[in-house]
């Protein structure tokens, strides 16, 4: 099956689909999930493969969401799975990481408690509570986290070093003034 359907604010189109229900169930999960829109694309796949997806079989799956302002080469989520039955489950797992790892890095305070939240691997969390420390003013810890670190790879030095350079991570500079 071939055809498309569309509704306000979204166009679903789909060929060797099993299902001319397809892109018209994709278009009702668009609409009535909640979340970031690269969720509720997902979400419009995962109801596209519940009418019986591709006729031909699984395959690969992607999302690429750009902003809606600033240059073209930007991107806001852009992941992709390349084959496999498991497709739509893994890229699952990649948005759910992507995801985290963005509200980890955009957190107000408590980045360590966000990246723990979200499952990010644990050296990340760590990273998060050097700079939740420095950002509190609290160096000396800051410090002890870094080296603690340190103690698992050196070169985590010379990343916190370099991450100090950025505006946004400009309280980490004080971890290396005497």
């Amino acid at each position: 099956q071939a055809g498309h359907a569309s509704g306000s604010d979204w166009a679903a189109q789909g060929n060797m689909l099993a299902s001319d229900r397809a892109w018209h169930e994709m278009g009702a999960a668009f609409e009535q999930t909640t979340g970031t829109l690269a969720q509720r694309l997902l979400a419009a796949l995962d109801a596209a493969e519940a009418t019986g997806g591709d006729w031909r079989g699984r395959g690969g799956a992607g999302i690429l969401v750009v902003p809606s302002e600033g240059d073209p080469w930007e991107r806001v989520i852009d992941l992709r799975v390349e084959d496999g039955d498991g497709s739509l489950v893994e890229l699952r797992r990649l948005l759910e990481r992507a995801l985290g790892y963005r509200k980890a890095n955009r957190a107000e305070g408590d980045r360590a408690g966000v990246a723990r939240a979200h499952g990010l691997p644990g050296t990340y969390v760590e990273l998060g509570a050097i700079v939740d420390a420095a950002e509190t003013g609290d160096v000396d810890a800051a410090r002890a986290l870094l080296a603690e670190l340190e103690r698992k790879d050196a070169r985590w030095g010379d990343t916190v070093r370099s991450m100090s350079l950025l505006p946004d991570l400009a309280s980490l500079r004080a971890l290396f003034e005497e």
